[in-house]
């Protein structure tokens, strides 16, 4: 059943957002009506949810630009190696690429979206640059934004515990099954385990610091924004006094 619901959501996650709905009901009578009337199939599709605009947004530029979104993703690879290796001179180089690509490839798919008929509003558009920000935080956000079968937009300040890939995706890879450890070294395993972990937090953390100033950043745009808007806002209560 697992390879099937696969290919239905595949399927189903590509299509214009409007047409989600029916498709996936009549996927779902489908499986139903069978030959092996295939009860627990229909009900697998029926349970699959409608994606978010952003998130759809999101499916549509991974299966119309996947060249586009692999490269942003080795970025991500790139930086979280650098953070490991505390290299902060690469950190940077690769910050700078991400600050530039992220909004980028969000234009990109505001435009794509737009050429398929779906217009995004500018909430949307900041889940969508959101989503593939957190692409670039972790490996398991990247594995989610390649699948092409978002259904929510994704959100990570770099603390805290990860959601489950199943909430975040439909019909998830099963993960890889972890190699068996070699006999006699327990405790070069034990501390080759401490070691990442260390390195882990430390990932984290400066995940958190460039997620918290890109926040910052984004609150003193509108600050500047509303504060324009009041100062209009006063002038034109002036003029009409």
């Amino acid at each position: 059943m697992a390879d099937e619901l696969s290919t239905v959501a595949d399927e189903l996650y590509g299509l214009p957002a409007s047409d989600f709905v029916a498709a996936r009901n009549a996927a779902a009578k489908t499986a139903k009506a069978a030959k092996a009337k295939d009860r627990d199939l229909a009900a697998a599709i029926t349970a699959l949810p409608k994606p978010s605009t952003s998130a759809w947004v999101v499916n549509q530029l991974v299966r119309r630009h996947p060249d586009d979104v692999d490269a942003l993703l080795e970025l991500g690879d790139d930086l979280r190696s650098a953070e490991r290796a505390r290299d902060p001179d690469r950190i940077r180089s690769l910050s700078r690429e991400r600050n530039l690509r992220v909004p980028a490839l969000t234009r990109q798919a505001k435009a794509l979206a737009e050429e398929l008929g779906q217009p995004v509003s500018a909430s949307v558009a900041e889940e969508v640059e959101s989503t593939l920000t957190a692409a670039l935080a972790t490996e398991q956000f990247g594995a989610a934004v390649r699948s092409g079968r978002l259904t929510k937009a994704l959100f990570w300040a770099g603390f805290g515990e990860m959601p489950a890939l199943a909430t975040l995706v439909a019909v998830p890879s099963p993960p890889e099954k972890p190699k068996p450890a070699a006999k006699g070294k327990g405790k070069d395993d034990a501390a080759a385990k401490a070691a990442a972990e260390a390195d882990r937090r430390v990932e984290e953390l400066t995940a958190t610091v460039d997620n918290l100033t890109q926040q910052l950043d984004w609150a003193k745009k509108q600050l500047t924004a509303a504060r324009r808007e009041a100062k209009s806002a006063a002038r034109l209560v002036r003029d009409l006094s």
